[in-house]
């Protein structure tokens, strides 16, 4: 009895598994063209917004230049060692427990509170500190 269940247990993953590959593949059948110079992330669901954003700071060349729109909660870091404060977008994934966080820098340095859902949309771009480089989106407006 324990082997079948075992077994169906299994065979359940597995077909939950492929399932979240085809959602995260597929989009849910929207076809989302990130080719051209404007990436409005607001439109796609929240698996395919934090695919998306994912790939944007795996492979952050192909998005340099493009005009990126997006929506998450307004987080706020203070980074002693540069004496700089950072503001970014944290986005979630559709099941909640990841995140990815996106860098921005307002071009009118009128930033909102902490912890509250905004919508930035800016250019995308790169910049090195320290030896590393980061990702984010330069003379970013909220609308």
């Amino acid at each position: 009895m324990k082997s079948k269940l075992k077994k169906v247990f299994m065979t359940l993953s597995l077909v939950l598994m492929v399932g979240i590959i085809f959602i995260s593949i597929g989009g849910c059948g929207k076809n989302i063209d990130t080719s051209g110079n404007y990436i409005d992330l607001t439109n796609m669901n929240s698996t395919m917004v934090y695919s998306q954003v994912y790939n944007m700071l795996s492979s952050p060349n192909e998005y340099k230049g493009k005009t990126i729109k997006a929506s998450g909660t307004h987080s706020v870091y203070y980074d002693d060692a540069t004496n700089t404060t950072y503001h970014a977008i944290i986005i979630n994934d559709a099941l909640g427990c990841c995140s990815q966080g996106l860098e921005f820098v307002l071009s009118n340095g009128n930033y909102p509170k902490k912890n509250k859902y905004i919508t930035v949309e800016g250019v995308f771009g790169t910049y090195k500190e320290n030896g590393t480089t980061y990702c984010y989106l330069k003379s970013s407006k909220i609308v």
